[in-house]
Formats: structure tokens, sequence, C-alpha cells
């Protein structure tokens, strides 16, 4: 049976770290084991402990489609939300309230390269939704798996690892909640392979409360 005793969702700060190592994670997971088990009995049923993990990707990926705050954020804030937008160089960038992410010189298409299997990949030059096919579907994300012995995969965010740049925290909250009812949705068809990692608004802690209860209600078993 899977020991979940390791699979734990903190965020430390960076000023906290102490190894190069710690500070390029950024981010790992903490989720007690009494609560993961108590939600996967109750969410998901006793036929959730049948199935025998041998490996589990405790750090994989979504990519967000490009049409995700349209369909999933509040209508209050959809002219606000996260897009995606091409530079003067032809790179693609990641606008969030206005202001573009990164230094304009490399493109987030680089995102969906990873894992590429055959040939070279140009990641600069890379459309971000030319990524890999099972960062936006779970149906083709299962057999990536299958190919590399994976049998369940904790997900994490992509372009929503920018959150934290939002400065408005009802904007941050309406992001963050688009992106979880997104990835619900995403981890819904095999609950006992994909469990999706909750975003959280971390600007404000009413706002990160409050998701992490309605994480809890959509099935979200850890959070960042």
């Amino acid at each position: 049976m899977l020991d979940l005793t390791l699979l734990c969702s903190c965020r430390r700060p960076e000023t906290a770290a102490t190894t190069v190592g710690e500070r390029q994670a950024g981010v790992g997971i903490l989720v007690l084991q009494p609560i993961l088990e108590s939600a996967l009995s109750n969410a998901r049923g006793a036929e959730a402990w049948d199935a025998l993990y041998n490996v589990i990707d405790a750090d994989g990926h979504i990519l967000e489609p490009l049409d995700l705050w349209d369909h999933y954020i509040d209508p209050a804030f959809r002219d606000r939300a996260p897009r995606i937008v091409k530079g003067e160089n032809g790179t693609e960038r990641l606008v969030i309230e206005e202001h573009a992410v990164g230094d304009g010189q490399r493109g987030i298409g680089r995102i969906g390269a990873v894992g590429a299997r055959r040939g070279v990949v140009e990641a600069d030059t890379l459309a971000y939704k030319d990524g890999k096919p099972g960062g936006f579907d779970p149906h083709k994300r299962i057999p990536d798996m299958d190919a590399d012995g994976i049998d369940a995969a904790f997900l994490y965010p992509s372009l929503g690892l920018f959150s934290g740049a939002i400065h408005d925290p009802k904007l941050a909250a309406a992001t963050c909640r688009a992106y979880n009812r997104w990835l619900a949705d995403y981890c819904k068809p095999y609950p006992n392979r994909l469990f999706g990692v909750a975003m959280l608004p971390l600007q404000d802690v009413d706002l990160a409360v409050e998701e992490m209860t309605f994480a809890g209600t959509v099935n979200l078993l850890a959070m960042e």
C-alpha cells in the first residue's frame, strides 16, 4: 500500500532555503497522511486503495489551455485574467495585470517542450499550444505515464506558477479558483492516477483558507 507520509504540501520562502536545490525547487508537497487518507476514502471509495502504486510522479505539471481563463474564471475578472501575447521578437509571453512576465528574450513555449522524446526542440520558437499534448489533455497523458511506468502523478501548474506575481488579492483568488476548477475537471476521468495540487492565493490568508476549503470539495487532495 502507498505510504503517504512524505506526500506533504508546503511553500518555504526563498530566504529560508538552505541549499541551491531547495531554492530551485521553491515548492514542495505537504499533505498530512491522515488528511489524505480520509479524503481518498471519502471522495473516491475503498477501490482507491485496491490499486498498487509502485512509481509516483510527485512533481508532475500540466499545461494550462489558452482558453482556461475564458471558460473557468468568474466573469467579473475575465478582462483582467492572465493571457499570452507575442512580443516584438515573436516570442510568446505571459501577461499578468498588464505586466509581461520574464525578460522577453525567452518564450514560454519552452514550458511545453519538457518531455519531448524525438529530435531537437527549439524551445524559444515552439508555440505554447504545440507543447506536450498530455499536458493539456488527461486522456493523452495516461499513455505517456504508462510508457514511463508511472502509476500516479501529483500535478502542479505551469503558467500558474507565476500567480504569485499578481498584486490584487481578489484577482489572485479568482485566478486560482479558475485554475482549480479546470484542474479538477482534468483529473476527474482518472481519479486514482491523477492527483491535482490546488493553487492558493497566498496574497491573502483568508482568501487562501477559502480556496483550500473549495479545493477539498472538488477532490483536489494537496495544495501549494
